[in-house]
């Protein structure tokens, strides 16, 4: 995992995305990534959604955000509900949607100084919408 700082006056917002890609202060990021306010996961697994595990959505129960958005490629696809018990046992709100639409919501919910972090899929042969 890549941990990459950023200055806490502005955070990680996203600037684009496009099919396989995503930028983000100006650097452009090829796969599946984690982002929030103040840092990035640059090589998140997994990168499509059927290699989504229950493993991965424990992972991003650790993360600090009060809120978690999963965005699953150019649809929104679903979790099974059983999968999603660590992260509402410890009361954080997850919300899944297509990836354009959780980059969307990432930065409204960022501008208004909500505690959001997004695991996004890019995965590299499914254009973006």
């Amino acid at each position: 995992m890549k941990f990459h700082l950023s200055d806490p006056q502005s955070g990680y917002r996203i600037s684009s995305y496009d099919s396989g890609l995503i930028v983000i202060n100006q650097q452009i990021y090829r796969g599946s990534l984690i982002v929030s306010f103040d840092h990035i996961v640059s090589d998140w697994s997994p990168r499509r959604f059927e290699e989504l595990t229950a493993q991965h959505l424990n992972e991003l129960a650790q993360l600090p955000s009060d809120l978690i958005i999963l965005g699953t490629g150019s649809h929104t696809r679903f979790v099974p509900g059983h999968w999603l018990e660590p992260i509402l046992s410890i009361a954080k709100g997850f919300e899944t949607m297509s990836t354009p639409a959780a980059c969307r919501t990432y930065n409204v919910l960022l501008a208004e100084g909500r505690s959001v972090s997004a695991a996004l899929m890019l995965p590299p042969d499914e254009p973006l919408l």
